[in-house]
């Protein structure tokens, strides 16, 4: 699927504030409005793996393409924008093992954290290691067409971090938010993980069955939404939304290992000194 010049795509590796990042995207285009369902906010950013390339470029007014695929296999044009969302390994972890025993396809329902801590480490998870899928697009941050965003900073300044996504998606959606504050503080309580497990999960299973119905909605969308559980309320996949997770679940010995790994992998980016600062790591010398 070739990139268009208007493309505004959204990459990440898997449990590092996907639908966080969707609901923000959707909000920022609809002045702080929220989507009336699932279906049209799934419609303003759908998904490249969930829906394919034929679904998506049949839609009129999407907003975000989302992925996760690595960077070697995502499409490029020099005009496309390039979203990225990068979070600690140590909360990736945890988040994307609790999207494991969520869901039955992997089998894995009463699977140990334990053994999924081997399992990402060795980086045999879905889209492939951690590491190999952040370097790349950490290497090209600078690009005049990417934004490479960090978890921690989002959830420690949203406002900053919202006004700077709408900046880099739309000039004119960043200027009105900037003169608006009523309409910025929309956008941000309406995209807290508060608000998305208590609201937009209800969304999703009262209205989505009949909207899916309407004439805008390409057919071959209807069909994934028709199979059960194929889309998930935001109470499936917004578990915590917080940062430090991990200490509740790693053991001593395991946070020893992430963090050699972490400094074997990325000693030579500013991420040790950004996840130094927010505590995540502490008990290597870099």
């Amino acid at each position: 699927m070739p990139p268009e010049e208007t493309t505004r795509s959204c990459f990440r590796t898997q449990k590092c504030g996907t639908h966080w990042t969707q609901q923000i995207a959707y909000l920022i285009a609809h002045k702080g409005v929220p989507p009336t369902d699932v279906l049209r906010l799934h419609m303003h950013s759908p998904s490249l793996e969930k829906f394919g390339a034929g679904t998506i470029t049949s839609l009129p007014n999407r907003g975000l393409i989302r992925t996760h695929l690595p960077y070697d296999l995502v499409p490029k044009h020099p005009e496309a924008k390039y979203l990225y969302v990068c979070r600690n390994p140590k909360d990736v972890c945890v988040s994307f093992f609790y999207h494991t025993k969520g869901l039955d396809g992997y089998d894995f329902a009463d699977g140990k954290f334990e053994d999924f801590f081997e399992v990402f480490l060795e980086g045999d998870t879905d889209f492939g290691d951690y590491f190999r899928h952040v370097l790349p697009w950490y290497a090209r941050r600078r690009e005049r067409n990417v934004l490479f965003l960090n978890y921690e900073d989002m959830k420690a300044d949203p406002r900053k971090q919202i006004l700077k996504i709408a900046k880099f998606i739309d000039r004119e959606r960043y200027e009105i938010l900037r003169r608006n504050k009523t309409m910025l503080d929309d956008v941000v309580n309406r995209s807290s993980s508060e608000y998305m497990k208590n609201h937009a999960s209800k969304d999703a299973s009262v209205k989505s069955q009949a909207s899916y119905l309407e004439d805008d909605v390409p057919e071959s969308m209807r069909v994934v939404f028709e199979q059960p559980g194929a889309i998930r309320p935001m109470s499936g996949v917004v578990r915590t939304g917080r940062t430090g997770g991990w200490r509740e679940h790693f053991t001593p010995e395991m946070n020893d290992r992430m963090e050699k790994k972490i400094v074997e992998e990325m000693s030579h980016t500013d991420l040790i000194a950004l996840w130094k600062q927010y505590g995540i790591l502490g008990s290597l010398d870099v």
